[in-house]
């Protein structure tokens, strides 16, 4: 087999001889012997299919070898321009040698397409029912200060390079990881880490072309909101801590503040009274000890200690209340949240279009007779 510097010779005097060139001439102008331009019709007349087809039928290299050596071979300008259009084709077709043959797809049947588009109809009802935003409410509870506390109690960093997870109760899924020391929240739609979702996607954006574009501003919008909701817990559980001087209880210290207390500053300052009354705590005793509770939660416990050390805990943890309640960045998570509704309700209403009609509009590669 010739090696590959001899085919690429082969190939340019095979090119010259499809515009007419001369054996003698067409092996000057590549500076060889006459032996070798006999050699390479040789080579094209003799070889197998597969080989020939392999080596001409590459315009790529053609177009190559044409426009690096051929300005210098001293061919005139009405060959130069022909030899920059001749194609693997030509060169198979001179020498009576049969073009490789297109493939030719079957017309894709009736009942394949029909369960192609139902998969798909099925993955869209899962994505509609996957699109559920968690509330305020349930990203700012008690089980989340906790989570914050126990991390401070421990030294770790609560989410900081978190696995892919369940978000606060809805199918969707969340991390935090940290990019140049700054922490940064991803929220995904579970169905997006499947394959058929890239099919699903090409489908729906014929179906409506700016629904990728309104998924990730869902997308931006939600993992804002929920950046912004960790950053005030965190924030709110050192206040509360700084403010008071007291540390949280655990690790065999039975007095001093509860994740409740963070959790239910964050409780009132996103949803505070109208007009916005300074809260009232009450210090009640329950069994041999004293707690600090919010009248309307009589079952949260804020903090526990002696009867005079809550008189004046009262006191500060009124003033974080207040103090935290008058934070601008709790009208940025109102409006986020908004926000979220809108668009969320948006890409439910375009899914449900295209279920309840029963069919989706456009291809992709996993379609029936087509190329994947």
């Amino acid at each position: 087999m010739a090696q590959t510097s001899d085919l690429d010779i082969y190939l340019k005097i095979l090119v010259l001889r499809v515009l007419g060139v001369s054996l003698n001439d067409a092996a000057a102008a590549v500076r060889r012997r006459s032996e070798v331009a006999v050699a390479a019709e040789r080579w094209i007349r003799e070889n197998p299919q597969a080989e020939v087809e392999r080596v001409v039928c590459d315009d790529a290299r053609i177009r190559r070898l044409v426009g690096r050596d051929f300005p210098e071979a001293g061919l005139a300008d009405s060959v130069l321009i022909k030899a920059g259009q001749v194609t693997g084709v030509d060169i198979l077709r001179h020498y009576d040698r049969e073009p490789p043959v297109e493939p030719t797809l079957e017309p894709p049947d009736d009942k394949s397409i029909r369960r192609h588009f139902h998969r798909l109809l099925r993955q869209a009802e899962t994505l509609r029912s996957q699109l559920q935003v968690p509330t305020s409410m349930e990203v700012f509870s008690l089980e989340t200060c906790n989570t914050v506390v126990s991390s401070e109690l421990s030294g770790a960093t609560p989410w900081s390079e978190r696995s892919w997870g369940s978000c606060f109760g809805t199918p969707l899924q969340w991390r935090q990881t940290v990019d140049q020391n700054e922490p940064i929240v991803e929220v995904r739609l579970p169905m997006e880490s499947e394959d058929i979702f890239s099919y699903l996607r090409d489908h729906l954006s014929a179906e409506s072309p700016d629904i990728t574009e309104i998924l990730g501003e869902w997308r931006e919008t939600i993992s804002e909101w929920l950046q912004l909701c960790l950053e005030q817990i965190s924030q709110t559980v050192a206040a509360c801590q700084e403010r008071t001087g007291l540390d949280y209880v655990g690790g065999g210290r039975l007095e001093g503040l509860y994740p409740t207390a963070p959790a239910y500053v964050c409780r009132y300052a996103l949803n505070p009274p109208d007009p916005p009354d300074m809260p009232r705590l009450d210090r009640i005793r329950r069994e041999d000890t004293w707690w600090l509770v919010p009248p309307e939660l009589p079952a949260w416990g804020l903090a526990q200690g002696s009867a005079d050390a809550l008189d004046q805990l009262s006191l500060i943890l009124t003033e974080v209340i207040a103090d935290t309640a008058r934070q601008p960045v709790w009208a940025r998570i109102h409006e986020l949240s908004s926000d979220l509704e809108r668009q969320t309700a948006r890409l439910r209403s375009q899914l449900t279009v295209v279920i309840e009609r029963g069919d989706v509009k456009g291809t992709c590669r996993a379609c029936p007779g087509q190329t994947p």
